[in-house]
């Protein structure tokens, strides 16, 4: 009895509240009708003992993690639910994000100003980097110039890979080569899209009478994550789903629009259970126990895995989480939506900064893939990646010269780079081919202060 009191106290939903009766009622008749047989009680006994005290462990696990210092919960992928719960129960010390809602949009986020960001590079491999998160909810590195300055030049919003993972960002040069005629400021978070980017330069960057807002596009995800925008707002979720890949992978199901070409629609079974596991810790832990388990079974069995690689690892244009469709245009009608979806925020960042007193100009920045950079030099060439980068820049030249605003594509400035003869450049790290290394980032930050001080200054001489 003392054994099932600790299992329903720490079941963490009532899903897991309810197995637990059941395996209890389950062997409660076992020992009515097999009682005679004491061997055969001795094992039920201790197998469902074992059980319920991997259910006790796998549910207390932030306890363990506050307990012992280590950290598994931010490899599980958790519902929206557990997410929550974990922002309650976890350590500060053991967390690498506290977020938050930014202004009063629910689908919006930034870090919780305070707090501390932390990250390592190259998927987790490389040196543990700590930062205290700014005033306004970012990773800038010059902490309460944002609230002391009347007055700031420059915004730039982007994602992951203009915030810097495991390093500071390459907008830190950037303020470097820019100043002291120009005031900058980084609105960059990761899995930033659109909407979060928009949001961001208008309830930051406008109160700061900006000349300049700049908008990056990030041509790996940013069209498959202005979709998952779309399809929050749309069934009144919070930015938490948007971490939630079974969360995401139900909605699209929901959606007639979307159902087609994420291929999920034929195995709703699967959705079904991959959402029951995402709000249990004991089904999630489970299942990294299992796949972590069967990598290293992999590896003993064939170890030349773990040297041999058939070519470096590359981050694709448009790539998803999601598994589309094998039907023909499928990928083409996703980014399709996905830049319809970006481009409907971009309209509203135009209006709003439109409506202000003397209003800024807005920049464009196509920031290309490691693929698209690549391109016949480390990777042979693909006609549906090389599409999906196209379709994307094209859409983008379009809308910019519709709306008049300054579009800068940096995959030409990249592609010089890497492409002149004995050059060893390596932009990315090991294991990551979608964030730049320490190389990589002073690289980039650099070209992009190139690119900017050129408009910056051929503007202000026409003005």
């Amino acid at each position: 009895m003392a054994v099932l009191y600790m299992a329903i106290a720490s079941a963490s939903a009532y899903r897991d509240l309810l197995f637990t009766i059941l395996g209890t009622f389950g062997l409660g008749l076992c020992y009515y009708k097999y009682r005679q047989s004491k061997s055969l009680m001795a094992s039920l006994l201790g197998v469902f003992g074992a059980f319920l005290i991997y259910i006790i462990c796998a549910e207390s696990l932030f306890f363990f993690e506050n307990t012992f210092g280590f950290n598994r919960s931010e490899r599980l992928e958790l519902g929206v639910r557990l997410q929550r719960l974990a922002l309650h129960k976890q350590n500060p010390k053991m967390r690498s994000n506290y977020f938050e809602t930014l202004a009063t949009d629910k689908y919006s986020y930034r870090r919780v100003p305070g707090s501390v960001h932390r990250s390592r590079y190259d998927s987790g491999k490389g040196d543990l980097y700590e930062v205290e998160v700014d005033e306004t909810g970012f990773l800038n590195k010059n902490r309460e110039f944002y609230n002391e300055t009347d007055v700031i030049d420059v915004f730039i919003s982007g994602d992951s890979v203009l915030q810097g993972v495991g390093m500071p960002s390459c907008v830190e040069r950037i303020k470097g080569e820019l100043a002291p005629e120009y005031k900058v400021w980084n609105l960059s978070t990761g899995s930033y899209a659109a909407r979060q980017k928009v949001n961001a330069l208008i309830t930051f960057g406008l109160p700061k009478k900006p000349k300049y807002l700049i908008i990056d596009f990030y041509s790996g995800n940013d069209a498959s994550e202005a979709n998952e925008d779309y399809i929050i707002e749309l069934y009144k979720k919070t930015f938490e789903a948007r971490f939630s890949v079974s969360e995401m992978k139900m909605l699209f199901e929901r959606n007639s629009e979307f159902s087609n070409l994420v291929g999920v629609s034929n195995n709703k079974l699967y959705v079904t259970l991959s959402q029951l596991r995402a709000n249990s810790l004991t089904l999630s832990m489970t299942r990294y126990l299992f796949l972590s388990n069967l990598f290293r079974l992999n590896q003993l069995i064939e170890p030349e895995l773990q040297t041999e690689s058939v070519q470096p690892n590359f981050t694709f244009p448009a790539y998803t989480k999601y598994p589309l469709s094998e039907e023909k245009e499928t990928h083409r009608k996703w980014i399709e939506l996905g830049m319809k979806n970006t481009l409907r925020n971009y309209v509203k960042l135009i209006r709003e900064a439109g409506s202000v007193e003397d209003p800024p100009k807005i920049i464009l920045l196509y920031n290309p893939t490691s693929y698209e950079i690549y391109e016949g030099v480390k990777i042979d060439a693909d006609s549906k990646h090389s599409f999906a980068a196209k379709l994307q820049q094209k859409i983008l030249e379009e809308f910019s010269k519709k709306n008049g605003i300054i579009f800068i594509n940096l995959l030409p400035r990249f592609r010089e780079l890497i492409g002149r003869p004995g050059s060893k450049t390596d932009l990315y790290g090991i294991h990551d081919s979608t964030h730049w290394s320490k190389e990589g980032t002073n690289i980039a930050g650099a070209i992009i202060a190139k690119e900017l001080k050129s408009i910056l200054m051929s503007n202000e001489a026409l003005q």
